[in-house]
């Protein structure tokens, strides 16, 4: 008796490991084995987030086929989906909003911080830019207009935008932040 335990347990064992092995293992489109990840890497989209994510976003969907003028609606949808790595439904929903409130600042700044997630510079400069026509001394537009020339490759066009942002005195931690973009800058030339 005492054989057979051992015999059963290595059994066992080796069964439970089978198992394992099998659930880890898929096979890819062409045929062949690979190790699936622990944690299977997506984007976020109304099939993985949070149930009420997506009720939020049906509720306000609904409100604006009842009046697509609705500015809180179209403001809220861009930045949920903003929040939940949407881009491209972000920037429409920002597009949309600011078509109807051309005044509202921080929807300027989150455009263009989509659009610059998105890699798409000309949406990002061209938001930026109708912040700085209103206010030429908007310090967090002059920032990202450095950041985006920093990302473009464009290192003196964001040097004279940083440089910009830093001597400016209305916002301390707008100019911290391109002081030290600019020593960054420095570090890399």
């Amino acid at each position: 008796m005492s054989r057979r335990v051992p015999m059963l347990s290595v059994a066992l064992l080796a069964m439970m490991l089978a198992a394992l092995v099998f659930l880890q293992v898929r096979r890819d489109r062409q045929g062949t084995l690979a190790v699936s990840p622990p944690v299977p890497l997506m984007a976020p989209s109304r099939e993985n987030v949070a149930p009420g994510f997506s009720r939020e976003v049906a509720a306000l969907e609904h409100r604006l086929s009842v009046s697509e003028s609705d500015t809180a609606a179209l403001l809220r949808l861009a930045r949920l989906h903003h929040d939940a790595h949407q881009p491209d439904l972000a920037a429409g929903y920002y597009e949309r909003y600011l078509a109807l409130a051309p005044a509202d600042r921080q929807a300027w700044l989150d455009l263009a911080a989509v659009r610059a997630a998105q890699a798409d510079w000309a949406g990002a400069l061209a938001a930026t830019d109708t912040l700085l026509a209103r206010d030429s001394l908007d310090a967090a537009a002059s920032y990202n207009r450095g950041a985006i020339h920093a990302s473009r490759g464009e290192t003196e066009a964001a040097r004279r935008w940083w440089q910009r942002a830093a001597r400016q005195a209305t916002d301390s931690a707008v100019a911290a932040r391109a002081a030290e973009a600019l020593r960054r800058l420095g570090a890399l030339s």
